[in-house]
């Protein structure tokens, strides 16, 4: 119970009228209506109400109570008290009832009536607010519901970011709440407590056993950035038709990542998620014909459905090019080696490079809008009958990401090689 209650109660079941028994006294007017009534107190069985004296000669005060504002039927009750503060228990959890009070004088005269005022009770205590869940989010918002309490109409959404003491609260009508003002990519804890606010605003909050058990909420993830293209796969069967990706995100709240990837004419290819910072895209659409292009987004869970963050810039890539194959230019070693090989849609341009070890070292021979080059020379030297050699094609492209330009080329990590005096092999 609230301290409020350990001060004298009103009693309906004894109308004091002794107070007003003062022989031979005539007040000239009855007393003028009390004013400035208003609810003080609260608990969930009782109200504590209080009101400014009318001045003149005042010996007491009738108070009238009801749970309804025709003061009528079985729950009108009224009684005499001598001082502006009356206290009424013996009421029911999260309601509302109605009070108006009357001055009276020396003589037994009735004042006029005051306003009725509506007061409130808090709501109960022997239970919580239940069904709280995060229902949507946005950048810097979260929407909230649970289920109605009994004799609520107002309820006060506590939050504070996780892993801090912080709280902040919303009181919202109804059973829903948007909480706004938030930061983005962040986790929340909050909870509800009911309440019950009367038409002149007065409030009959809860009490702490009867909020409900914290929950988690969270902002929209933050937009991923750095997304690249690492490595194509080394065949054309759909099976090793596969890409490696990987990005930077650098959030506390994503549950995953949802990519999306679009062929050389814009036409989406596939979706899929993940739930790692590297990540292998496999699907048999992923042709070595064409420069594709991929986006991302992470993502977060809410009420079963995933609320997306911002999509990533757009990652534009390419498998190793196709048909890649070599054969002389010539009947001798100087007159080089024709490199050729399928044309990727919406390359701009092929290099070609060389190297005598298939690990690295590779030199650019030229780039070519042609899908064939004919190799010479390896690092400013002539090519020498008997010796291996190794050869890479890379696709290029320029395409434009947001209001820049930018380049992309395809994967190099499959390389070809030729020896003059055998055979020439594509691996």
């Amino acid at each position: 119970m609230k301290s409020f209650l350990k001060v004298a109660k009103v009693s309906f079941m004894v109308m004091v009228c002794a107070l007003f028994l003062g022989i031979g006294i005539k007040a000239e007017a009855a007393p003028a209506a009390v004013t400035n009534l208003r609810q003080t107190a609260d608990d969930v069985d009782a109200v504590k109400v209080e009101w400014a004296a009318p001045q003149g000669d005042v010996a007491g005060y009738k108070i009238e109570f009801c749970d309804n504002t025709a003061f009528t039927g079985n729950g009108y009750k009224s009684g005499m008290l001598e001082g502006n503060v009356g206290i009424v228990t013996g009421l029911k959890a999260g309601s509302s009832y109605f009070v108006r009070v009357t001055a009276i004088d020396s003589t037994g005269a009735e004042g006029a009536i005051s306003q009725t005022l509506e007061a409130v009770t808090a709501p109960a205590d022997t239970m919580k607010v239940t069904g709280v869940k995060q229902t949507n989010a946005s950048k810097n918002a979260v929407s909230m519901s649970w289920n109605a309490f009994s004799g609520a109409n107002m309820y006060v959404v506590q939050y504070r970011v996780y892993g801090t003491t912080t709280l902040k609260d919303v009181e919202v009508r109804g059973n829903m709440a948007t909480i706004a003002g938030l930061s983005e990519d962040t986790p929340y804890v909050a909870s509800v407590l009911p309440a019950r606010v009367s038409g002149k605003g007065y409030t009959a909050y809860g009490f702490k056993s009867s909020l409900s058990s914290s929950v988690m909420a969270y902002t929209l993830p933050k937009k991923i950035t750095n997304l690249k293209f690492s490595q194509g796969g080394i065949g054309n069967k759909s099976s090793a038709a596969w890409a490696k990706f990987e990005y930077q995100y650098y959030g506390k709240v994503a549950s995953g990542l949802e990519y999306t990837i679009y062929g050389n004419n814009g036409k989406k290819l596939y979706t899929n998620t993940t739930q790692s910072k590297k990540f292998t895209a496999k699907n048999k659409k992923l042709t070595n014909t064409q420069f594709m292009k991929i986006k991302a987004r992470t993502y977060i869970v809410v009420n079963g459905q995933k609320k997306y963050g911002p999509y990533s810039d757009d990652c534009w890539f390419a498998r190793f090019p196709s048909g890649v194959k070599a054969k002389k230019a010539g009947k001798v070693a100087a007159d080089g080696v024709k490199v050729s090989w399928k044309k990727v849609k919406g390359a701009k341009n092929y290099t070609v490079s060389i190297s005598t070890s298939p690990n690295g070292g590779y030199k650019k021979v030229t780039t070519t809008s042609k899908t064939s080059a004919t190799i010479k020379k390896c690092r400013g030297a002539k090519l020498v009958s008997g010796r291996s050699y190794y050869y890479r094609v890379v696709a290029n492209t320029k395409k434009k990401v947001g209001k820049k330009t930018k380049s992309f080329k395809s994967d190099e990590s499959v390389y070809g090689s030729f020896r003059f005096t055998t055979r020439y092999v594509y691996r």
